[in-house]
């Protein structure tokens, strides 16, 4: 597993699922003892105001959410939040998908799967260190 540089430093997180099932097991994949401080909401009008109000590191954007989808979400908090890591998270595995993710600003694309829960944190720190 990858781990902080910082043992000290706090990673916000900005989880964006409406599936609450789905919002426990990721959050449980980003411990607090790895220095991840989780504010989870359920629609992409919550996350755009919460982009608004509060200093994330990171934001975690499920594709499909109850009002808008998760490319809109992430348009609009690419905007307020220019230097934060945006994954989209989603079930739906589309090259086009993908590219018009990376269009509207993501910094990666990540496919739920039966083992992505269990790496979420390692794919978080692995996009924070990586060089722009």
């Amino acid at each position: 597993m990858v781990e902080a540089e910082d043992p000290g430093e706090i990673i916000r997180v900005l989880l964006v699922e409406d599936n609450v099932d789905h919002a426990l097991l990721a959050q449980n994949g980003l411990p607090a003892d790895l220095g991840f401080e989780v504010t989870h909401v359920r629609t992409g009008a919550e996350a755009i105001d919460a982009a608004r109000s509060e200093d994330f590191e990171v934001f975690l954007l499920d594709y499909r959410l109850p009002d808008r989808e998760g490319i809109d979400v992430c348009q609009r908090i690419r905007e307020e939040a220019s230097e934060a890591l945006i994954l989209l998270v989603t079930a739906v595995d589309r090259e086009a998908l993908v590219r018009e993710a990376f269009d509207a600003g993501a910094d990666d694309y990540v496919v739920k799967g039966p083992s992505f829960m269990d790496r979420i944190a390692d794919e978080v720190l692995a996009n924070l260190e990586a060089p722009a």
